[in-house]
């Protein structure tokens, strides 16, 4: 891993551009696939894609399964030009115009929301007229795997598993194998002489990679791994450097950016750090705020328990003074890795004493809000009216309370919610 980081260094501008990695081991991925019984597709104009057939009738989730054991997936199609390469490509290999193959394309997350296995953004589509329609003939059991018909160039969708006594299709597949990794760093703004945490994600390539950290000019990697905690005195740049499973490798820069914080007289912040710590909440670093601490409470609950036990070590959930906090806080959330993955975070602003009236609880008053469009709106959460009206919900919201609570959401945005719901929280 290190001799190749440090080739990646050697030869890399920092700077993606998309053409092959020059490291990536390419006899080997044809020979790995050439062993395993597929048969390389030669498809022009995809520098950064190499193309495997695969001759064996499978399922369309049999079909991906193989792919990801090779580390990669069915193949994504993100323009007409690269579906009428595919096509025309797989007709010169002498593969029947008759063929149907399976393609990475699944709605199987969301229904109706279709997306590409391998990451690829949404945009081009191909469906045949009529398609996708949901329907493979048996009771309650959908179609959610995508399939390329060569006789057309056009797409439909079908079953994509056995079910029981369902049997689902079976066909061909195809496989891209993405030569060019690309490697995103997200973190880099904090307090001068404090801990950064910088994140690494990467998209593309094959599985499993490696990523390592270097400060420039060395090419001695610091540190593995998708995460890396530095403390800097002044203005420094990092880089991120990726290899995934055949040797093709990308790099991206981050510029820690730091400002002088002066920590108040007479307080710990390292007894701050432990005792939270030692009750179970993570720190959130890179939240340029000199006379606070942040702290994720990773435990789902009501906002009224989160907001006890934050008071318990003399804290309170969250209030969000301006803008570049919020922001902040929204940014050292998906450096952490919680944003995303947990969609719905308490924070402490609550109506609760009179409806309409939204008031921080640890009594801030400052007047910063950055609500959803038409939010708050005391509006019970979807799928509650009808069971509330019936008097059947399961549930501990009480229906007749209204959202009195409120939650972060990904974008950074705010909506009111009812204060029973379950979430993680920021103190």
């Amino acid at each position: 891993m290190q001799k190749a980081l440090l080739l990646l260094l050697t030869v890399s501008t920092f700077l993606f551009t998309k053409a092959q990695s020059p490291t990536c081991n390419i006899g080997n991925i044809i020979q790995t696939y050439q062993t395993q019984g597929f048969q390389q597709i030669f498809v022009g104009g995809q520098p950064c894609n190499l193309y495997f057939y695969n001759a064996n009738n499978t399922t369309w989730q049999a079909a991906e399964n193989i792919a990801v054991g090779l580390g990669s997936h069915l193949a994504s199609i993100s323009s007409q030009a690269e579906n009428d390469s595919i096509v025309a490509a797989m007709l010169a290999a002498g593969i029947p115009s008759n063929t149907v193959v399976w393609m990475g394309y699944s709605d199987a997350a969301s229904e109706g929301n279709w997306s590409w296995l391998d990451g690829t953004a949404n945009g081009f589509t191909n469906w045949n007229a009529g398609e996708p329609n949901n329907t493979s003939g048996y009771p309650s059991i959908g179609e959610n795997g995508g399939q390329l018909q060569l006789s057309n160039g056009r797409w439909n969708d079908l079953m994509t598993e056995d079910i029981a006594a369902f049997i689902a299709p079976t066909g061909k597949s195809i496989v891209k194998v993405n030569l060019c990794p690309q490697v995103s760093v997200a973190g880099g703004t904090g307090c001068a002489n404090q801990p950064i945490s910088l994140s690494a994600s990467t998209i593309f390539g094959s599985l499993p990679n490696q990523t390592a950290w270097f400060l420039p000019p060395s090419t001695t990697p610091l540190s593995t791994g998708n995460t890396y905690n530095v403390t800097v005195a002044t203005n420094t740049v990092y880089v991120a450097g990726v290899q995934d499973l055949w040797g093709c490798t990308d790099t991206a820069q981050v510029l820690v950016s730091v400002t002088p914080c002066v920590t108040p007289a007479g307080c710990r912040p390292s007894e701050i750090d432990s005792t939270f710590l030692a009750n179970g909440y993570i720190k959130l670093n890179n939240i340029n705020n000199p006379c606070s601490m942040y702290f994720i409470n990773p435990t789902s609950q009501s906002s009224t328990a989160s907001e006890a036990q934050a008071q318990l070590l003399g804290a309170h959930m969250v209030s969000i003074q301006s803008a570049q906090e919020n922001a902040d806080i929204v940014a050292a959330l998906t450096a952490a890795g919680y944003n995303f993955n947990t969609p719905k975070i308490w924070i402490g602003l609550t109506d609760v004493s009179q409806e309409g009236n939204f008031i921080w609880l640890d009594q801030n008053t400052n007047a910063f809000t950055n609500w959803f469009a038409g939010e708050p709106n005391n509006q019970t959460p979807s799928g509650l009216f009808s069971c509330c009206t019936l008097g059947s919900c399961q549930s501990s919201i009480v229906c007749t309370q209204g959202e009195d609570c409120v939650q972060l959401y990904p974008s950074g945005e705010w909506n009111d919610q009812p204060c029973d719901l379950p979430a993680i929280s920021v103190v």
